[in-house]
């Protein structure tokens, strides 16, 4: 019964993030037998080995920061290490940004984010930059 909650309250969380982000997939859920369910915007079932490594790792972090928030609020910090290496500049913009606003609660004081420097572009950091992000910190690992 618990684990029934907890995958209700899970796959409403992850309904509404991916719509704040605004990816492309219909639907992203955890069925009845704890599968993981990704449906593509036609509706159609995909596989989880078939999505780009961005998307792969994105949904496990969302679904692990959908945990921490849940069960973990007093921690304060959140750590992402190399995950964005393999974003393209759009989604980085736009997940960042996300992470930033959503997990700034009164309990969260630091969003640490881990890049490789061949990650970013000059113009795809500018961007990053021009929004002054008071507690986000981005390490670069040579």
């Amino acid at each position: 019964a618990f684990y029934l909650e907890f995958v209700d309250y899970l796959n409403s969380q992850l309904k509404i993030l991916l719509e704040k982000l605004n990816w492309k997939f219909q639907e992203v859920y955890i069925d009845d037998d704890l599968s993981l369910v990704i449906m593509d915007p036609n509706g159609k079932p995909q596989k989880f080995h078939s999505l780009s490594e961005f998307e792969k790792k994105s949904i496990a972090i969302l679904i692990l920061l959908i945990i921490k928030m849940k069960y973990f609020p007093e921690y304060p910090i959140v750590a992402i290490d190399e995950h964005l290496n393999s974003a393209d500049p759009q989604r980085f913009l736009s997940f960042v940004p996300y992470l930033y606003e959503n997990l700034m609660k009164p309990n969260v004081k630091f969003l640490i984010i881990t890049l490789l420097p061949s990650a970013l572009e000059d113009n795809f950091l500018e961007d990053l930059e021009m929004n002054q992000y008071e507690h986000l910190t981005i390490y670069y690992k040579n």
